[in-house]
């Protein structure tokens, strides 16, 4: 096999989180149920820290009643947010606790408290002035609370960007919110609480076509590079146009000195690419499509990954991956390719390592 240079996969970090939490999922729920989860923390931060650095936790209700639930948080990591769907998408229980890729809604009412730096900020009294950004399909937001006015600049957009996690929930963040700003002043007449703005996140996300209660990276979105920013005879940079679920991953490959970020947490990006030649005119999208079909398979068949999408270049056609095991994803390629009429030679390169190029057919 190729060495491709990474550390222990994250499929085999996935296999060992949910080997931890079967074994400890009975003390964490009993802990929970006796109102002392800090008893609980130890046992649930040593099986998600099997997962890799920067990863984020919270206990939180689970799918149905009297479950608990476990949530996993990329705290705005994008790519970290990818591999948490992929591994929530191969087993959403563990140990008797409901898994989540991100960390849901909370309710915001009662006696519920932000505290953070030594502030206390009641959350029924945050107020948020929304803006349309048409633009770039996302709501600007700007904070208002009457604390602010004693906490500091960094205290106040760090406060901010926690409410709206617990406000919205992670993901609608993620996909609905555009700029976030604070203000010491006091809100406008025009401002709304969190049941208004999660209402109007969703509203924009449904009328940009989207579906606010879809994870993030699900959907396919139609892409085409600027014919400046190609990169003629570049692999996978002389892309012009095709289509994909995750935008950044774009960008990473058009930047000669990007570094892979999933490399870490043992996963890395790789792309397929071939000739031209075998696709038929008129019908070289459709048959690009079963190409990506056939590897998709093969991927999930091994525990290896996910396909994200697929580009046309002038010479080329390329189908992008999201490897968590890099040796089984080559395997799978190659599987996938085998006995496939549309591609007559193909190589593999993964982003860690674009000066080496392997051959899969």
């Amino acid at each position: 096999m190729v060495d491709h240079s990474l550390p222990q996969t994250f499929r085999e970090r996935i296999e060992r989180f949910l080997a931890e939490l079967e074994e400890a999922g009975p003390a964490i729920r009993s802990a929970f149920e006796q109102g002392e989860p800090e008893e609980a923390a130890p046992a649930v931060q040593a099986a998600v820290g099997r997962l890799g650095p920067e990863l984020a936790w919270r206990l939180c209700p689970g799918r149905g009643e009297e479950r608990l639930g476990l949530a996993l948080s990329a705290e705005g990591n994008r790519h970290l947010r990818l591999l948490t769907g992929w591994a929530v998408d191969q087993q959403d229980e563990a140990g008797g606790l409901d898994l989540f890729p991100s960390k849901p809604a909370s309710p915001l009412d009662g006696d519920w408290v932000l505290g953070i730096q030594g502030h206390r900020l009641d959350a029924e009294e945050f107020r948020a002035s929304a803006q349309i950004d048409p633009a770039h399909g996302a709501v600007d937001v700007q904070l208002h609370h009457p604390g602010f006015s004693d906490c500091e600049e960094r205290t106040r957009t760090w406060a901010a960007l926690l409410w709206l996690d617990e406000a919205l929930g992670e993901d609608l963040v993620m996909r609905g919110v555009g700029s976030v700003e604070t203000s010491t002043e006091p809100a406008g007449e025009d401002a709304v609480d969190a049941v208004q703005l999660v209402a109007r996140v969703r509203a924009l996300i449904q009328e940009i076509g989207g579906d606010p209660d879809q994870g993030p990276n699900r959907a396919h979105h139609m892409v085409r590079i600027p014919e400046e920013s190609a990169q003629e005879g570049r692999f996978r940079a002389d892309a012009r146009f095709g289509t994909t679920r995750f935008l950044p991953v774009l960008g990473l490959w058009l930047d000669e000195d990007a570094r892979d970020p999933l490399t870490p947490y043992g996963a890395g990006y790789a792309a397929v690419g071939f000739p031209l030649d075998r696709l038929e005119e008129g019908r070289a999208a459709d048959q690009r499509g079963e190409v990506e079909d056939a590897i998709e398979e093969a991927l999930a068949a091994r525990g290896a990954g996910t396909v994200l999408g697929g580009m046309f270049g002038p010479h080329r056609a390329y189908v992008d991956i999201l490897a968590v095991d890099a040796d089984r994803a080559e395997d799978a390629v190659r599987a996938a390719l085998a006995g496939s009429p549309r591609v007559g030679e193909a190589e593999m390169i993964f982003l860690a390592d674009r000066d080496r190029s392997i051959r899969v057919k």
